[in-house]
């Protein structure tokens, strides 16, 4: 969750946005901005964890202002995420693939992928934040895959392992 323009208003306005926020939001990270720089990391797409500084960098130790063009070889983003990947061979039941994404594991960040949902048929799934899609996709030139990013220790590799490589 974004909260722009948090150099117009007072601390006090700032801390009923912030509450208000919390309410709608939940325990969604939330990064305080102004002028709508993000980093790199945001505008791609990746969420951030809870313990992003306002105005700052994942790393508590960063000292640099410019955050809007982040270097990401400043910081090594692999201390903060883990990665898993598969490229399952299986058919997968479309409606199963739908209800695992209304429920997904905690500490699940991001995933993406394409898998099969039918003998010609094909299906692209996404999750981000709290929402997941599953779509239908073309073919993919290499064969199904899936990709699924957590924050380090906390990504849940046996709930995708289950799901999506247990027969592959």
């Amino acid at each position: 969750m974004v909260i722009n323009k948090v150099d117009s208003v007072t601390k006090d306005e700032l801390a009923r946005v912030r509450q208000w926020v919390s309410s709608v939001a939940g325990r969604l990270p939330q990064y305080e901005t102004s002028q709508s720089r993000l980093p790199r990391m945001l505008r791609e797409g990746m969420s951030l964890p809870a313990t992003f500084k306002a105005g700052g960098c994942a790393d508590a130790s960063c000292t640099h202002e410019d955050h809007a063009d982040h270097d990401r070889a400043a910081h090594d983003h692999g201390e903060l995420f883990d990665t898993w990947s598969c490229q399952p061979g299986q058919v997968f039941d479309a409606d199963m693939l739908r209800a695992w994404l209304r429920d997904t594991p905690t500490g699940l960040l991001r995933l993406k992928g394409v898998l099969r949902t039918g003998e010609a048929t094909w299906s692209e799934i996404q999750f981000a934040g709290r929402h997941g899609a599953l779509r239908k996709a073309d073919a993919p030139a290499e064969g199904a895959a899936v990709v699924a990013i957590g924050l380090r220790g906390r990504l849940p590799l046996s709930a995708l392992e289950a799901v999506f490589a247990a027969s592959a």
